[in-house]
């Protein structure tokens, strides 16, 4: 009987043997406790959600307050296309609707992949929703602090 409990418990793979000892003696490592808390969680999603949802604000607010020299500062080339495709009529002051509506429909794009991956799949989601949080934690350091020039 406990060898069954033992194989149930590890069929996720996330229980070192001495974990599993541990377990079934009532002893829960703390550590293997908040990683499985951290997998299962609604927590989790909230976090990589919050992360990624307001850098892409700040980064939106930034495009905004810079409007004027926006052309100059992207570095996107798919920003700098857009930014080209639409003016208004005199053609130097960039028309910031589209830039910005495409902007929020990618990031909406990719809340709702991360939300899905996580929830669907753990073992794919985490990782994934992991890279694209540092990434863009990495995107706002670099929008704070680099020198532009």
């Amino acid at each position: 009987m406990q060898s069954m409990r033992l194989r149930n418990a590890d069929s996720c793979g996330l229980y070192s043997r001495k974990d599993l000892t541990a377990r079934m003696h009532g002893v829960q490592a703390p550590f293997v406790s908040a990683f499985r808390f951290w997998r299962s969680s609604y927590l989790s999603v909230a976090t990589y959600l919050t992360v990624v949802a307001t850098v892409a604000i700040y980064d939106m607010m930034l495009t905004i307050r810079y409007w004027n020299s926006l052309k100059q500062l992207e570095e996107n080339p798919i920003g700098r296309w857009l930014l080209n495709l639409d003016h208004i009529q005199n053609g130097t002051v960039p028309n910031l609707a589209l830039f910005l509506s495409l902007k929020a429909l990618g990031t909406v794009i990719v809340l709702l992949t991360i939300a899905f991956l996580v929830t669907r799949s753990s073992r794919l989601g985490h990782p994934v929703a992991t890279g694209v949080s540092c990434f863009q934690l990495g995107l706002a350091t670099y929008l704070t602090f680099a020198e532009n020039g």
